[in-house]
């Protein structure tokens, strides 16, 4: 099976050719005399340091440092502290003592070991790179069921749906079996592609497995199903639970509030042993969608502990509606309240302003978003470079475009309508043509 996933230049390779490894001089600080005398005298050793690495925050840090001292004193660790090192790289992002130490790994003959690997990989995995990730995946001799998760659920987190399911598959035909991490990971792709007889398959198998009595398999089973649009096997899972926590109340909830069976949505609620923030949102949110915005402004307001979601929610549903005067009115109370904005904030009332071509406002806006620190996000960016084509401001929403960090091909996209809308076809055409020569690419989830 793994043969079929064989690369055509092995991972180790590429890694052996392009790096090497300097532990010594990872941190800058050099080795005291002192510090010299109690490696000799054997006061700190590898197995003293793996409560520090396992520790996590800054005690793993200054562990991360005492090993590469210790690598400088040719002390070498074995595979078992080699697995709490590449873990403490990942809790701390010192990604790039994690590739040294891959390196090291590599060049000690440690890839073999199954438990090293799988570390490799989630490291690989936290820091995006699940493309590397995958690399070292199909150079283990039998990777574990652990190696298989940590793979699927990388991809799931990468937004890479189906190549998630592609392996989960994979790992249905080996000679392993999947476990309850396995099916939550399947059932988050599932639920994301609106796959429900894929979805169903996977069900079957849970309770061929017999772990449909898991409290957080059953929560994926009920997320998943109401993300396809099957409320009544939502409630049917939620019904044949023996145990619930706020997650299954909250997943039940968002399955019918998300589908617009509002009412049932307002009894489940009713029902909540102790509704939580997500629990108010989820309801406000489908309001929003599906029913009078007015009734969501009065959940919002008799909420505990609303947040930015909360408000969002509204807003979204008012500038949906065509409603972007009112969706402006909420942004205001939302602003002068002292409620954090955040880039989905922005990027959805600038649309409604955008629809108004309503300039000042806009530039009210922009300046929001740069006082908020959030001009660096490509949606806010996309969002705010649309706004300015739609109120006519072309030399503006070109400074924008080449100022942006970074783009998406909604970026492009909203440089290439905005053309358009502004009856430049010269410029439509030319731009097209540039996001082709970028080789933006956009994956087939």
């Amino acid at each position: 099976m793994l043969a079929k996933l064989a690369l055509s230049a092995p991972f180790a390779s590429k890694i052996r050719a392009t790096q090497k490894y300097h532990f010594c001089h990872f941190f800058p600080q050099q080795i005291s005399r002192c510090f010299q005398a109690i490696l000799e005298k054997g006061y700190i050793t590898w197995t003293s340091l793996i409560p520090e690495l396992a520790a996590g925050g800054q005690l793993s840090g200054i562990a991360l440092r005492k090993a590469s001292q210790l690598f400088c004193s040719a002390s070498r660790p074995n595979a078992y502290t080699l697995v709490h090192l590449t873990r403490a790289c990942s809790n701390t992002g010192l990604f790039s003592y994690g590739e040294q130490l891959h390196c090291y790994i590599l060049k000690s003959g440690f890839t073999s070991n199954v438990f090293v690997s799988t570390a490799l990989i989630n490291l690989y995995v936290k820091f995006e790179r699940v493309h590397d990730a995958y690399d070292l995946f199909v150079e283990i001799p039998e990777p574990s069921v652990v190696s298989w998760n940590s793979l699927i659920s990388g991809y799931v987190r990468s937004g890479q749906f189906r190549k998630a399911l592609k392996l989960f598959v994979q790992l249905d035909e080996s000679n392993l079996c999947a476990d309850s991490y396995s099916f939550t990971a399947a059932l988050s792709a599932c639920g994301q592609l609106s796959l429900v007889q894929v979805g169903r398959s996977v069900h079957s198998k849970i309770v061929k497995y017999g772990v449909q009595d898991s409290i957080v398999v059953s929560n994926c089973l009920i997320d998943m199903y109401g993300k396809c649009g099957y409320v009544a096997e939502a409630m049917k899972v939620f019904g044949d639970m023996i145990e619930k926590d706020i997650i299954s109340w909250n997943s039940v909830l968002a399955a019918n509030a998300r589908n617009g069976k509002l009412e049932q949505a307002f009894a489940i609620l009713h029902q909540v042993p102790d509704p939580d923030t997500i629990s108010y949102n989820e309801l406000i949110d489908g309001i929003a969608r599906y029913g009078v915005i007015e009734d969501a402004i009065s959940v919002l307001s008799e909420m505990p502990n609303p947040n930015s979601s909360s408000w969002n929610s509204i807003i979204t549903g008012y500038v949906n509606r065509g409603r972007a005067i009112e969706a402006l009115e909420i942004f205001c109370k939302m602003h002068s309240g002292g409620v954090p904005t955040d880039e989905f904030t922005f990027s959805t009332i600038l649309s409604g302003i955008a629809g108004l071509s309503a300039i000042t406002w806009g530039s009210l806006a922009h300046c929001s978003v740069v006082k908020s620190g959030l001009d660096g996000y490509v949606t806010v960016g996309s969002a705010l470079i649309d706004m300015y084509f739609k109120c006519g401001q072309i030399k503006e929403a070109e400074r924008l475009f080449q100022s942006l960090p970074e783009r998406n091909l909604v970026t492009w996209n909203a440089l290439i309508s905005g053309y358009a809308h502004n009856g430049n076809p010269a410029k439509h055409v030319g731009m097209v043509g540039s996001l082709c020569r970028s080789r933006i690419s956009i994956l087939k989830q």
